[in-house]
């Protein structure tokens, strides 16, 4: 099992988390809008898939986004799609997830503070280990494939119906599986530390039984968590 260890004190030092002027006041969004930006974290990008999940109007939804746009809780993507006109998909701001954060976060980001500011360098490498168990044994559940590329699709299932904001592209001939997240699901923890990231790297290789690599980070400004495993000749 790969040791993880905490964040250094300098690190958590240096960090800071920064506020944009133009949003540093930016009032809580309502009971509707707070639903669209849940919507949209959990993988509801564009204006057709918005409706699909909310049962309202595109005219409608189409006036939400531009309040939530404006206020710099929501921002609009052109993604090509190969042949005709790119399509426009939406994703959550940081602005946006902390708006949306509640007491569970704030319960989340000091859980996560105690372990890695326990002195006990022992103690704090078995609380990892307890806590890499723990979740490999929740995310695991209903993996039972064979395949590693069978394997990453279960876990995204299990992963979806937990509420993560997921997606799987199989890999064609000769390249690898990917286990896409469009948005940080520890974004709290993320902000501050980026060793939540390399626990959750290590909890999908520890149940997909293969070395896994995050290839992209929200937390480094891209537009998603990109996992890859590569997958041997047989599987």
């Amino acid at each position: 099992m790969t040791s993880l260890s905490g964040p250094s004190e300098a690190r958590l030092r240096n960090r800071r988390y920064m506020l944009s002027p133009r949003n540093e006041h930016t009032a809580p969004p309502n009971s509707a809008d707070r639903l669209l930006i849940e919507q949209i974290r959990q993988g509801a990008e564009t204006v057709r898939e918005l409706c699909a999940a909310g049962g309202v109007t595109a005219t409608a939804i189409r006036q939400r986004l531009s309040r939530l746009e404006a206020a710099g809780l929501v921002e609009k993507q052109s993604i090509s799609g190969g042949r005709g006109r790119p399509r426009n998909a939406y994703r959550v701001t940081e602005l946006g997830c902390r708006q949306l954060g509640s007491k569970v976060d704030d319960l989340a980001v000091v859980l996560w503070s105690a372990i890695t500011g326990t002195e006990e360098p022992e103690l704090r490498e078995r609380l990892f280990s307890r806590l890499r168990e723990s979740m490999r044994e929740r995310y695991g559940r209903g993996v039972t494939a064979t395949s590693v590329s069978d394997r990453m699709q279960q876990l995204c299932t299990t992963l979806h119906d937990q509420g993560f904001p997921v997606q799987f592209v199989s890999g064609d001939s000769g390249t690898s599986p990917v286990l896409r997240e469009t948005h940080c699901p520890y974004h709290e923890i993320s902000s501050h530390d980026a060793g939540i990231c390399e626990l959750e790297r290590a909890v999908y290789s520890d149940v997909l039984g293969a070395p896994v690599e995050l290839k992209s980070c929200c937390r480094e400004g891209e537009g998603c968590c990109q996992f890859e495993v590569a997958l041997s000749g047989g599987s």
